[in-house]
């Protein structure tokens, strides 16, 4: 992607006139009120050094000024909303991805009705992925990939594709999660190490430990697929130290899914598929160190006779070929 240090000389460029689409790679385009601007940056700008890029219909004003000199790897994108063509210029088929945070019209009397309309826009012209931020769950029904009519109306809202496939979040999530943590206090610190978790390198003096904390996934490959999400758990929670498997990341059309989706506490039967993805806390490791990375993929190298997985699996080995001088092992 492109840096801030690179390429672009100003912060602010008009979308009618400027065309930043061969420009702009890996970027991250925000809409929304400039007013909750700030905050967003704040949390995106330890996660990426790429451009940071606020879309308004708007021309910039006094608010942009402060913002900007505080954060200087944001820019200012004015653009229609309803122009495919401005759009463009935004590089949005090129960015790594879309937030949409919702607003209010004046004088309307629908909620999201600032938002709705530029998420259609998106979804009918551009292929980016992108997070929707909604105050009404009833307004799922005007994006794209809702379900059958006949399923609407009994069909609970975290069940809807868009939702399902995290491309949806709800503004009154974060206002029930504070009001339970009246009850659990603790609450706040789990939210924090899944949002961003950062493994404790402070071995703690009476115990001498290390947390295994970080968020991590696991690629499902084909010499894995068809085991049962039981049989996944069962390995996961037996290595020392333990990891904890929350959920199934399954890919567009995996099982005729028109969408990418997520679901925690899969049943037990559940059968992997090759390319699902595996959201895990902690990190697989044979000595039982937790030398953290981005991305894991299952080790089965680690493996005892008395595995859970129950399937035949054939895996790479390292130090070793086979007669035919392919790198793999089995086990049963």
């Amino acid at each position: 992607g492109i840096l801030p240090s690179e390429t672009l000389e100003k912060s602010y460029y008009t979308m009618w006139r400027d065309d930043l689409s061969d420009c702009l790679r890996d970027h991250i385009l925000i809409f929304g009120q400039i007013e909750h601007l700030p905050p967003l940056l704040e949390c995106l700008q330890t996660h990426t050094k790429n451009y940071l890029c606020f879309v308004s219909e708007n021309p910039k004003d006094e608010r942009w000024e402060k913002i900007q000199k505080q954060y200087p790897q944001a820019i200012y994108l004015e653009c229609s909303f309803s122009d495919q063509e401005e759009l463009s210029h935004t590089g949005i088929d090129n960015c790594m991805h879309v937030i949409l945070l919702t607003w209010l019209i004046p004088d309307s009397t629908i909620q999201d009705s600032g938002i709705l309309p530029v998420v259609r826009m998106i979804e009918e012209n551009f292929s980016c992925p992108f997070s929707l931020e909604l105050v009404e769950e009833s307004n799922m029904k005007y994006l794209r990939d809702t379900p059958k009519e006949k399923d609407r109306d009994s069909l609970p809202w975290n069940m809807w594709p868009r939702y399902a496939a995290s491309n949806i979040f709800f503004s009154s999530t974060m206002d029930s999660i504070m009001a339970q943590t009246f009850y659990n206090p603790n609450l706040i610190d789990i939210i924090g190490k899944l949002i961003d978790s950062e493994e404790d390198e402070r071995a703690s003096a009476d115990y001498e430990c290390h947390e295994n904390c970080k968020i991590n996934y696991l690629e499902i490959s084909r010499d894995v697929a068809g085991v049962t999400y039981l049989e996944l758990f069962r390995y996961l929670t037996s290595l020392n130290p333990p990891v904890i498997p929350l959920g199934i990341y399954r890919a567009r059309n995996s099982i005729d899914n028109e969408t990418e989706y997520f679901f925690t506490n899969p049943h037990h039967e559940a059968v992997l598929f090759e390319c699902d993805k595996i959201l895990i806390v902690g990190r697989l490791s044979s000595d039982g160190k937790t030398d953290l990375l981005g991305t894991d993929h299952i080790d089965t190298s680690l493996l005892s006779p008395n595995t859970p997985l129950k399937k035949e699996l054939r895996i790479p080995k390292k130090q070793s070929q086979d007669e035919d001088g392919q790198k793999e092992t089995e086990f049963s």
